[in-house]
């Protein structure tokens, strides 16, 4: 979940600087990271569930680019953002 928050901040910083993004790729996350809770929520029994937090977001996706979906992994070597690290105190 944390990785998903740090992707959403990225990108409207991104949308805010007016800075370009690689819109492929943070499709390609979002629907890799939505896949993985989909996943771990399989063995969970009680709310909350967590992949329900971004399904809006999810539906949005598949009706702008229906193509994407019929795969969420994404290809090639697309790996999530890894969040920055606190600094050591």
């Amino acid at each position: 979940m944390d990785s998903l928050i740090y992707i959403l901040q990225k990108r409207i910083i991104k949308f805010y600087q007016k800075e370009e993004a690689d819109e492929e790729k943070f499709v390609a996350l979002v629907l890799k990271l939505h896949h993985q809770l989909k996943g771990m929520e399989k063995n969970k029994y009680l709310d909350p569930k967590s992949s329900r937090s971004i399904e809006e977001l999810v539906k949005f996706i598949q009706q702008i680019n229906p193509s994407s979906f019929s795969n969420p992994q994404p290809s090639g070597n697309l790996q999530p953002l890894s969040p920055p690290q606190p600094a050591p105190q």
